[in-house]
């Protein structure tokens, strides 16, 4: 269980490398909040980041399911590509 300033360091070494993916879930009421600027979904946000991703749920792991869901895409096939949006992920409620 790392904090918040914790995930964000390794959100910055994430986006430093560009080579790997990385994702963060939390269950943190906060980040519902729009006026909000100090939970790790906005702070994320305001760093712009394209490698790393943030979840909201109650399940801890449901990131990684988010990422088993998108990295079984075969991207050199013809129209195989998807959307994660409305899409059920692997073992997530």
């Amino acid at each position: 269980s790392l904090t918040d300033d914790q995930l964000i360091a390794v959100c910055d070494l994430i986006e430093a490398d560009q080579k790997h993916l990385h994702a963060v879930s939390t269950s943190t009421a906060a980040v519902l909040d729009p006026t909000s600027t100090t939970d790790i979904a906005s702070r994320m946000l305001a760093k712009s980041y394209k490698y790393s991703f943030g979840q909201f749920s109650s399940m801890p792991f449901a990131g990684a399911s988010l990422l088993g869901r998108l990295l079984t895409t075969d991207f050199d096939a013809n129209n195989t590509t998807i959307t994660l949006m409305y899409k059920q992920e692997p073992g997530i409620v």
